[in-house]
């Protein structure tokens, strides 16, 4: 018997859909079209007498059996085979359910993970911001006593620091402190560079501007001569 794919010889061939092959008092069904053709490849041609239902419906015919034990003893083994593949499936689902079990729970610790990483990412930026806040706060304290000498120019024992004069100092104006001597590889001099920040191409500082200013008012002025003739 003939189809559109396969050359049968079994007698008790009936027909074939998709993913099934109809016998004699047998419907075989099949995973894939893959499966199907490999079995009837392998025992629907003149190999038909390896399958063990065409082999026992052959039997019984020539012994003059029962046909109805024959099938019913048929049905059983075929019984027997897809209770098999069913516990196969099912031992295989069984273990793709822990699969995917052990799956989530490794997905949740790499959650509960980047929520901590991204708490401490979130501290340590906040840290570093008062941190740089505080380091930019005592600069300018710094660079405020470096370039005005506070209190000390009113002879006081002891110099204090106004904030507000501080604030409205550093007002319109960007500053550093720098090594300004180094000896025995140790900072002995510190120097405050003080500029205003529209002043970016001018490297004058402010305390430079000032020291200028010192040193032209102690020069002395230049003195008028009476170059008239004495008498």
């Amino acid at each position: 018997m003939t189809n559109s794919k396969h050359l049968v010889k079994c007698p008790f061939y009936e027909y074939e859909k998709v993913n099934f092959v109809k016998c004699e008092d047998v419907k075989r069904i099949f995973k894939s079209v893959k499966e199907k053709d490999d079995y009837m490849y392998k025992f629907c041609d003149v190999n038909w007498m390896k399958c063990e239902h065409a082999l026992r419906l052959h039997h019984a015919y020539e012994e003059g059996r029962d046909m109805e034990e024959v099938k019913i003893e048929s049905l059983k083994s075929e019984n027997r085979k897809l209770e098999r593949r069913l516990k196969q499936a099912e031992a295989r689902n069984e273990a793709k359910d822990e699969e995917i079990r052990k799956l989530r729970n490794r997905c949740k610790g790499y959650e509960q993970y980047r929520d901590k990483y991204l708490q401490l990412a979130a501290h340590e930026k906040k840290v570093y911001e008062e941190i740089t806040a505080m380091t930019t706060m005592y600069e300018a304290r710094f660079a405020y006593l470096m370039s005005t000498r506070c209190d000390y120019c009113s002879g006081n024992e002891d110099p204090i620091l106004n904030e507000k004069e501080m604030e409205e100092w550093s007002k319109g104006k960007e500053f550093a402190i720098i090594a300004d001597k180094v000896e025995d590889d140790k900072v002995v001099q510190w120097r405050a560079i003080v500029r205003l920040q529209d002043d970016q191409d001018d490297d004058t500082t402010e305390s430079e501007d000032e020291e200028e200013q010192s040193e032209d008012s102690d020069e002395p002025e230049d003195r008028q001569t009476d170059d008239r003739p004495e008498h």
